[in-house]
């Protein structure tokens, strides 16, 4: 790689820093070409460009880095407006001028770029050189800093360059993990991180738990205990002094807190630790002593940049949908991050209250004539094998909604292939059904068949009433907690007769959901008719599918009828993501809304995505769609606005002025039936009246 070559010639010289230029652009008034006299970082931090060096051009939307060498030719054509870039110049002097050739310099004219994957990291180094650059007032103190800067950020660089090379960022939970080991000296708090990296607490947690095995809070203070013992380890400072290095101001709150989690006060500590060099972390033989931080696998690791995730710059909770959205992104995703250990748990408990028998008997596996049963085999979802629905008496499985018909029940014993491609033989008509994601609660609603089971069903039931409606009230579904580890001892009392799992979600725990009943797998993506209609087949509701699409696509078109003197008049579909920032929620997973022929034919602005992507103020100002319209909680709406109320580019933008912001609630974002049949339903409500 080109980056090689230059790790090579940073290695071999001496580096000065000799410029460092910060620039906000639009395209009314563009940059004019340069030929640089040195070497330059161009680190592009916001907006979209494309930056030309040489003959090569790099496309940034978003963070970007580009690495150009002295003599090349440099220019940048602006997509967008509100662009800010910095570009950090160097030169390079031979270390060993014996060793060079008369006359030779360092050659660092190297050109590469990449979209690094995390982009935090090399932002904040890039901001503590700008404020060096600018500290007059101590020169040589600021100068010194700036060269530690400067190579703390090429190695960031080098890192994350290799790291995109592998196609494999950091995963999001590694980046906090990060933020706190570099920042635990400092008065950091839970909601102070979440609100950095756009996350609800909750989900932090959830992601910092899964990878760490600890609460944020119990990280932190492992951490700042960990470096203290270090500190003691290393140096000659006191108790006193290494409480406050590591972010305790209360010494006696420390040395409690100390002690707590190794066994001994920091004293003691520091006396074994110098007895015995060899031993990094002594730890008393202490009954009380908790596991130092280095015992768990997480604790104390080099972040290689594995476990790749997706870049979720919101502030949502959960999953609304399985398309490639925000939501998806930000809590899917961030379900993955969850604590397996949950499983392990939940299998212990099972096994406590010897249910083993009960497992067996609601497994797939096949009784030998009429004797004993034999041993139900592990199923997994991609050997192909195939797996019989109905093993339940018919006293058990009582119905949870909507009438079966005779007909409906005449229909089987019928055969389905799920995503997975393995076929389930249905022998009777399904009744009683638990769902693996929340998000898929609606559909069996919208089939009258209420699911028996579903994680975080009660938190669900009670936000999305505007969508659910009576379901919410009256619909008795057990919640099984987490979407990634649900609750397994909950799911056996509700006696499902067949579990519906999420690829992507459920591998790991496959096996103990088909001890339960028999799992279906299916992909989170898809159009919302053609799930409606997959479910449908499954449980024999395939009559009530068709006539709800075909009512909700009436819908559709009578709604596109009374927006079409809009049409020639843009619309943006947003989330509010942040402080000062909106989600751009995309073309592709809500193109129901800009379908002309099949949708409510909405306008997109200029520069609007395609997927969900994080826009600024003022990057939301540059498509200036005549149109927002706002997905939010109703709880949470006013109070937000009344934020960007105090913000001059928003009172400026088009749809502000003419007053054509238009609210939905947050539930009607799920892309589900009932969704989308009350989010046509407020659109047409909010535009015409």
């Amino acid at each position: 790689m080109e980056w090689n070559h230059l790790l090579k010639v940073w290695n071999q010289s001496y580096i000065r820093l000799v410029g460092v230029d910060f620039r906000r652009l639009d395209r009314l008034a563009p940059p004019e070409p340069v030929l640089l006299r040195a070497n330059r970082f161009i680190v592009h931090m916001r907006g979209r460009a494309v930056h030309r060096v040489g003959d090569r051009e790099f496309h940034a939307d978003g963070c970007c880095v580009i690495h150009a060498g002295r003599g090349q030719a440099v220019h940048c054509r602006l997509l967008s407006d509100a662009v800010e870039i910095c570009g950090i110049d160097y030169q390079c002097w031979p270390a060993f001028p014996y060793r060079q050739p008369d006359g030779e310099m360092p050659d660092a004219a190297v050109t590469f770029g990449f979209p690094p994957p995390n982009p935090l990291a090399i932002q904040e180094q890039v901001a503590e050189i700008l404020k060096g650059w600018s500290d007059r007032e101590r020169p040589m103190v600021a100068g010194l800093n700036l060269k530690g800067r400067l190579y703390q950020l090429f190695h960031e660089i080098i890192e994350q360059a290799e790291s995109h090379a592998r196609g494999s960022g950091q995963s999001v939970a590694d980046r906090i993990i990060r933020y706190i080991e570099l920042h635990h000296h400092e008065p950091i708090s839970v909601a102070g991180i979440a609100e950095r990296f756009h996350y609800s607490e909750r989900h932090l947690a959830k992601l910092i738990k899964r990878r760490t095995g600890y609460t944020p809070l119990e990280f932190l203070t492992r951490c700042r205990i960990e470096h203290a013992k270090r500190l003691l380890r290393t140096t000659e400072s006191s108790v006193k002094e290494i409480a406050e290095r590591v972010g305790y101001a209360d010494m006696f709150y420390f040395m409690r807190l100390f002690k707590r989690l190794t066994g001994m006060p920091p004293n003691r500590y520091r006396l074994m630790a110098r007895a015995m060099p060899d031993a990094d972390h002594p730890v008393a033989e202490h009954p009380g002593a908790e596991r130092p931080i280095a015992a768990h696998p997480y604790a104390n690791r080099p972040y290689d940049g594995s476990d790749s995730d997706i870049d979720p710059a919101a502030s949502i909770d959960y999953p609304l949908d399985g398309n490639e959205n925000h939501y998806q992104r930000s809590t899917i995703e961030g379900a993955r991050e969850e604590d397996m250990l949950n499983l392990g748990k939940a299998k212990g408990k099972l096994a406590a209250l010897g249910l083993a028998a009960l497992l067996g008997a609601c497994s797939s596996g096949q009784t030998d004539g009429g004797g004993s049963g034999t041993e139900p085999a592990a199923a997994n979802p991609a050997n192909g094998a195939q797996t019989s629905v109905g093993a339940q008496s018919s006293d058990a499985a009582q119905s949870s909604g909507g009438m079966r018909t005779e007909a409906e029940a005449a229909a089987f014993p019928r055969t389905f292939v799920d995503d997975t491609g393995k076929e389930i033989m249905i022998e009777k008509q399904p009744e009683r059904i638990a769902v693996g994601h929340f998000a898929e609660m609606e559909y069996f609603f919208a089939l009258d068949v209420p699911p028996v089971a579903s994680p975080l069903a009660a938190e669900i039931l009670r936000e999305f009433r505007v969508t659910i409606g009576d379901y919410a009230a009256n619909a008795d579904v057990a919640d099984l907690g987490d979407v990634v580890s649900p609750d397994l001892e909950k799911l056996l009392e509700v006696e499902p007769d067949l579990i519906i799992g999420t690829l992507g979600l459920h591998e790991e725990v496959y096996d103990q959901l088909n001890a339960i009943a028999p799992v279906v797998m299916f992909e989170s993506a898809g159009e919302w008719d053609d799930r409606l209609r997959e479910y449908a087949a499954l449980i024999g509701k395939e009559d009530k599918a068709e006539s709800y699409i075909a009512e909700l696509k009436q819908a559709m078109r009578d709604a596109n009828r009374k927006l079409e003197p809009y049409r020639g008049e843009t619309t943006a579909l947003l989330r509010i993501a942040g402080p000062q920032q909106f989600g751009a929620m995309g073309t592709k997973p809500y193109k129901f809304y800009y379908e002309v022929e099949d949708g409510l034919g909405l306008t997109a602005p200029e520069g609007y995505p395609e997927t969900w992507q994080v826009v600024s103020l003022e990057g939301l100002a540059g498509m200036d769609p005549d149109h927002l319209v706002i997905f939010e909680y109703t709880s949470e709406y006013e109070a937000k606005i009344a934020e960007f109320e105090k913000n001059g580019v928003w009172n400026s933008l088009k749809a502000v002025k003419n007053g054509n912001v238009h609210f939905i609630d947050i539930a009607a974002a799920t892309n589900g039936p009932f969704a989308i049949r009350h989010a046509i339903a407020e659109l047409v409500r909010s535009f015409t009246s």
